[in-house]
């Protein structure tokens, strides 16, 4: 989970990933679940950084393993960090919205995620202009070349939802979890009831 604080609200992005390789030991597993917080911030978070006003500041990324369930838990506290654009920020509540396809049909089978934190000067009539548009993209594409076939050497990233799994009890198996095939920027903003001042998360 990638944490985040916009105009003192808390912003949350949840993503899904599996290991490439099975890890011989717990120790190994330990470490890596601490390892994936920092390939996340070493290879999404500076092209995040380019997307994003320096009014979004980023707090903190956790990994918590589901399977084996109450798995090992890691953290990577980001003491200084905002995004780069000096311009002011669209509310809270707006975000630009990247879709997260597997090729599979169904909406339980494809997904998408919000980013804060979008310049009011970069978009006009709800939508991204062309140029912003091009640096959430540029966040698209980092996540899938660097969590997929390519790129990490140990972690893919796959959509999970949780009704394939046939469990009511909140077990994770891989039953519910789709390999990613394609990720995209969407032009039109979207909103999220949710991170309206006072509203929580």
């Amino acid at each position: 989970m990638f944490h985040q604080s916009l105009h003192n609200q808390e912003v949350q992005n949840v993503f899904h990933f599996t290991n490439k390789q099975e890890f011989p030991n717990d120790d190994e597993l330990n470490f890596r679940t601490t390892d994936l917080c920092d390939e996340f911030f070493t290879r999404v978070v500076p092209n995040w950084t380019l997307a994003t006003t320096q009014q979004l500041h980023f707090v903190k990324i956790t990994n918590v393993c589901l399977i084996p369930r109450l798995g090992p838990a890691g953290e990577k506290l980001i003491e200084v960090g905002t995004g780069a654009l000096a311009n002011d920020s669209l509310p809270s509540y707006c975000a630009a919205i990247v879709s997260v396809q597997t090729g599979l049909s169904g909406r339980s089978r494809r997904g998408r995620f919000f980013m804060a934190g979008m310049p009011e000067d970069f978009c006009s009539n709800s939508q991204l202009e062309p140029d912003q548009f091009d640096l959430v993209q540029a966040v698209a594409d980092t996540m899938f070349g660097n969590f997929s076939i390519t790129g990490s050497d140990f972690f893919n990233e796959w959509i999970h939802y949780s009704k394939h799994e046939g469990f009511g009890d909140g077990v994770y198996t891989m039953a519910g979890a789709f390999v990613i095939t394609r990720v995209l920027a969407r032009r039109n903003l979207g909103t999220q009831r949710h991170r309206l001042i006072g509203h929580g998360t």
